[in-house]
């Protein structure tokens, strides 16, 4: 009887703590507003919500969409403020959410912990420009972020991160999101405005199938991933960096992709001197370059080049700088240095062992024609046994 008792109270109890859990839900539910005429409300359909500028800041948000909708394609939550993203966004029993785009620019976002996009299986694009993103240092050591989505196609990052954080601080970040993460369906990656100092030559390697890849407006003063990586690259921007001379292992770089149509280089801050000579002549030639017309001598010796287009330089007008002249000059002076230093040493070896170099030479005898001897044929008979 008392075991009986025990299980009515533990069932009474249960479904007390759903009838709580129920109303908590209906209590919150009402700050999510469709449709009403208010300057804040989403605009709503079965299939795609709108909550741009609606000043939401609780996360909880999120669950409630997908509760109201569960058959929604799109949702566009750009400039809120919710600063973090927990884990299990939508729901801690969500799984194969039939959502397939995502924008979640200007929100201000500072941490997304690493199952808050758990259930976004059919997720194809994801926006996160314009927030304050960092990782934090035991989240780099975990999975990345994105590890959920495996269906993604387009990834947003461009001015994605804290403003304050360092450029080194950016690229560690940037490298912990795309490895290991299973985004090998992702074709469109945006990391434009991150100030990144230079790329790992591995960084895109779990990228696969990555066929556009825009990094303007960065410090890359020079670019040379792994080009196995990046062979199915169809469109490469590198305007806005800091690029001032490109040689021969670009060049090499760009004709290992067989695939690249369009490369664009606008505003790098050219410097036309003789060591740019191998990338002018190559430019010129050249129907890779969709906005070659567009580059200019930010720099030039001499200096009358100066903004001029690269590909109406003269490559035989170009001079070299001091500091490579400089530099030649030091190399030459250094081998003629080197090989006079040999052959002292040489004369001195020579020198001190003369006595012995010329007794030993004494001692080597010397043949005539006389000397030697035609062959015998051997006189021993074979012996019967």
């Amino acid at each position: 009887m008392l075991g009986r008792c025990q299980q009515d109270m533990a069932a009474v109890a249960v479904a007390l703590w759903a009838t709580f859990l129920t109303l908590i839900d209906l209590s919150t539910a009402v700050d999510f507003e469709c449709n009403q005429p208010t300057s804040n409300a989403c605009h709503c359909s079965t299939v795609i919500v709108n909550c741009t500028n609606t000043a939401y800041t609780d996360i909880g948000v999120f669950e409630r969409i997908h509760q109201s909708y569960p058959s929604l394609n799109t949702l566009l939550m750009a400039g809120n403020r919710f600063k973090l993203l927990r884990g299990y966004l939508f729901g801690y029993r969500t799984a194969d959410l039939p959502l397939v785009q995502l924008d979640l620019r200007n929100n201000s976002i500072w941490t997304i912990e690493t199952n808050a996009l758990m259930g976004l299986d059919n997720l194809e694009t994801l926006i996160l420009n314009d927030n304050a993103l960092r990782v934090d240092a035991e989240v780099e050591k975990m999975q990345s972020v994105f590890w959920p989505l495996s269906n993604l196609r387009i990834l947003q990052l461009n001015r994605a991160f804290d403003e304050r954080s360092s450029s080194k601080e950016r690229l560690r970040w940037v490298t912990v999101m795309l490895n290991h993460s299973a985004m090998t369906n992702l074709e469109y990656l945006h990391v434009e405005g991150n100030q990144l100092p230079y790329l790992p030559a591995d960084m895109f390697c779990p990228l696969p199938n990555l066929q556009f890849l825009y990094l303007n407006n960065n410090s890359l003063s020079y670019f040379l991933p792994n080009p196995a990586c990046i062979h199915n690259l169809r469109q490469l921007n590198l305007s806005g960096n800091r690029f001032a001379r490109l040689g021969s292992p670009f060049i090499e770089l760009v004709s290992r992709l067989p695939n690249l149509q369009a490369l664009y280089l606008r505003q790098n801050p050219w410097h036309c001197s003789c060591e740019l000579t191998s990338f002018i002549l190559w430019l010129k030639a050249s129907n890779k370059v969709a906005d070659r017309h567009g580059l200019l001598c930010g720099t030039a010796i001499p200096q009358q080049l100066t903004g001029r287009s690269l590909v109406k330089v003269d490559e035989k007008d170009l001079r070299c700088s001091e500091g490579h002249v400089g530099h030649a000059y030091g190399i030459y002076v250094v081998c003629c240095l080197a090989l006079v230093g040999l052959l002292a040493l040489l004369g001195c070896v020579f020198f001190a062992n003369r006595y012995l170099i010329f007794k030993g030479a004494s001692r080597i005898p010397t043949l005539r024609m006389s000397d030697y001897q035609p062959l015998k044929e051997p006189t021993a008979e074979p012996v019967m046994v």
